[in-house]
């Protein structure tokens, strides 16, 4: 009996056509895993960050709004523009709610490494970790400038 089930592993392993078929499953089964645990989790944040950003825009989204009736031809671009705004401003809330002790953690390490060599200081990385690089006024700034150079056209 032992032999037989011997003899079914080997001849399992020794078929290439059964490996690929069970290595294609475990993948799916792990892309779909991470797909159910993670990002539709992230998607449905996101659509509904986006979805409270459309419903209650801020001034630069009216504005967008604004000026689209004046630019028919542009009206797909605009659009475009309007969505890809939202969702910035959508990400950049999302990036507001996360814990504070996650965005300063990359802050902790110290400037010297053992081999003698420097990091930034501690107030570049708590910059960089909060990664708020580009504020509100200059993001609304580019899309007025991009909306600006459409309706030129």
């Amino acid at each position: 009996m032992e032999q037989n089930s011997v003899y079914d592993i080997i001849s399992l392993l020794s078929d290439k056509k059964s490996i690929e078929t069970d290595l294609n499953e475990i993948k799916k089964l792990t892309a779909n895993y991470f797909r159910k645990k993670y990002f539709d989790r992230f998607n449905k944040i996101i659509s509904a960050e986006i979805s409270c950003q459309k419903a209650h825009p801020s001034d630069d989204l009216r504005l967008l709004y604004a000026l689209k009736p004046y630019a028919p031809k542009a009206a797909p671009v605009m659009d475009s523009i309007i969505e890809a705004a939202a969702a910035a401003k959508a990400i950049n809330n999302i990036k507001t709610k996360i814990p504070a002790e996650n965005k300063v953690a990359a802050a902790s390490l110290p400037s010297v490494n053992d081999d003698g060599v420097y990091d930034t200081d501690p107030d570049c990385l708590i910059k960089a970790a909060s990664g708020q690089n580009i504020n509100d006024k200059n993001q609304s700034l580019i899309y007025i400038l991009i909306v600006m150079m459409i309706l030129l056209k």
